[in-house]
């Protein structure tokens, strides 16, 4: 049989959704690295008394292209979004008393605390940033301009 010896053409079916599963690899990729990224700006960002909250921060995947980002510690929203002022009362006892305190109280008056965010601002740094999912530069893929 003679081979041909002009132009030989060739058609390609793709399979219908293929650029959806392309893109669905492609972010399941990246969004792991993406939110260890974020997990790590975070605490370097972290208010530091003892580095408790800047070392307690975990990344959990419910799903596929999910990440959540957050501290176990009972403080950690606390420190992030702040907290209005609110009267402390005894528990079990009928009045509250700590060291260097003149006389037991039966309530104190707490001023609230200022917020300090710092996971906020890094998902906000890491997802305003230009980010190569498939580690390869538009230029060595053949397009883009330098």
């Amino acid at each position: 049989m003679a081979q041909p010896t002009g132009p030989v053409r060739v058609r390609i079916v793709m399979a219908p959704g293929w650029e959806r599963r392309v893109d669905l690899a492609a972010d399941a990729r990246a969004v792991g690295p993406l939110a260890r990224d974020i997990a790590e700006d975070a605490g370097a960002a972290a208010p530091r008394k003892t580095g408790a909250l800047a070392d307690s921060y975990i990344i959990e995947k419910p799903r596929l292209l999910v990440r959540r980002i957050g501290s176990h510690l009972p403080y950690g929203a606390a420190v992030e979004l702040g907290s209005r002022p609110y009267t402390i009362v005894p528990r079990t006892k009928r009045a509250l008393w700590w060291p260097g305190a003149d006389h037991p109280v039966r309530r104190v008056r707490h001023p609230g605390v200022k917020p300090r965010p710092h996971l906020r601002p890094a998902l906000y740094t890491r997802r305003n940033a230009p980010r190569n999912t498939l580690g390869t530069t538009s230029t060595s893929m053949g397009g883009g301009a330098e």
